[in-house]
């Protein structure tokens, strides 16, 4: 597997990669990884190890850390009992 390297997100790469279909934010993580087009774009997909939080449906590591919530992730956990995520809209 070639090493990722992150780099700082190009403005105009985001841009271009919008204007050619993308969603914004992943235009933004594919930026960051040095991405300039959509034509070099590779994907492998692989089922994931982690449980499915019955909440939010993503396949996260932390679902069950919290005894009380044992089908739950910690972000769902945040959301019910604590002061939730910052959401940022763009």
């Amino acid at each position: 597997m070639p090493e990722i390297v992150e780099r700082p997100v190009d403005p105009q790469t985001v841009a271009r990669l919008t204007a050619a279909g993308c969603d914004p934010r992943l235009a933004r993580i594919y930026a960051a990884r040095g991405l300039a087009s959509l034509d070099e774009l590779a994907i492998r997909v692989a089922p994931s190890t982690h449980p499915k939080c019955v909440r939010c449906w993503q396949h996260r590591g932390d679902v069950g850390a919290v005894e009380a919530h044992p089908q739950l992730c910690g972000r769902c956990v945040s959301n019910i009992e604590g002061p939730g995520e910052t959401r940022m809209f763009f």
